[in-house]
């Protein structure tokens, strides 16, 4: 009898062990609609410029029986990024500004969660995230909350034919321009400091 309860132990044990190491997905966050995308807004009260950033992808370890343990990046194509002017759009890719040709990339990597608070539903969390945000080849660290919405078995409803879970990230924060070389001896009467950005974007873990 007491080698039956210890192996139904052992058994139980390893059963709850696999299904928390299950719970744990990465979720891909190249978009295959191509809908996920990054706004930016440089705001001044003489020259307000709006963009968006295309090209967005990462990978985002998630396990929303603990959160805290979250890892991943985003990153973003800095050929992509495009303002409603034409113009301004090629300017921001030249060399003083963004410099695309030497810097493809813009990203942000998660060092840490430093809090998770419970959001409002079901698998649904508030993330304060530190983590290193790197353009122009310069990195700086940087300390964001994020909304974390887990939505298990709903990747068809978003992509037919497909199975799996969902993850969407929604956040708001600043940076400043200069503080990552964007034309540090422009004035801040045109074009402002702060970079505000902010997204809603999807990731993708399919299941057999």
């Amino acid at each position: 009898m007491k080698r039956r309860m210890m192996a139904w132990t052992v058994a139980a044990t390893l059963a709850v062990a696999t299904g928390l190491r299950a719970a744990a997905a990465e979720f891909d966050f190249e978009d295959p609609k191509g809908v996920n995308g990054i706004q930016i807004l440089l705001d001044t009260p003489l020259e307000p410029i709006a963009g968006v950033a295309g090209g967005v992808s990462g990978k985002v370890t998630f396990d929303p029986a603990a959160p805290e343990k979250t890892t991943g990046f985003i990153e973003v194509k800095a050929a992509e990024i495009a303002f409603v002017n034409p113009m301004m759009t090629k300017v921001a890719q030249g060399a003083d500004w963004l410099g695309i040709d030497v810097h493809p990339d813009i990203r942000f990597d998660v060092v840490s969660v430093l809090e998770v608070r419970k959001g409002g539903g079901d698998g649904r969390f508030v993330l304060r995230v530190k983590g290193d945000f790197e353009c122009r080849g310069v990195k700086k660290p940087l300390v964001v909350d994020v909304d974390v919405h887990h939505m298990p078995g709903r990747m068809g409803e978003r992509v037919q034919k497909s199975k799996g879970d969902l993850l969407a990230l929604r956040a708001s924060f600043g940076i400043k321009r200069t503080d990552f070389g964007l034309k540090k001896d422009l004035d801040f009467l045109h074009v402002a400091d702060e970079v505000q950005v902010r997204f809603g974007i999807v990731g993708h873990a399919p299941t057999p």
